[in-house]
């Protein structure tokens, strides 16, 4: 990983990285990587794999509950903005350019 993919990554985050920090995580994000790397040139495909697929015995119903005033204004709280037809807008976090 070199340091514009490093910063890329810490933008996309939002983390608060230190000078003291960046080289750190630069090599453990590098360690990780090659890790990464690693398994995938592993030939799985001639690995049986056991796989368990029974149903399951029991299901859990699906509840609709309302949220409450307070629960409500919680939530709209935390979005910046909000559409002309009350639709909630969030800030993008990918750059697209």
């Amino acid at each position: 990983m070199d340091a514009k993919q490093f910063e890329t990554l810490v933008q996309l985050a939002h983390l608060d990285v230190t000078d003291e920090e960046r080289e750190g995580l630069m090599q453990d994000m590098g360690q990780i990587l090659n890790y990464v790397n690693h398994l995938q040139d592993l030939d799985l495909e001639t690995l049986d794999v056991a796989r368990d697929v029974r149903k399951a015995e029991t299901l859990r119903e699906d509840e609709v509950v309302a949220a409450t005033a307070e629960e409500r204004a919680a939530v709209l709280e935390n979005f910046p903005a909000k559409t002309s037809d009350d639709l909630l807008e969030a800030h993008a976090v990918i750059d697209r350019g």
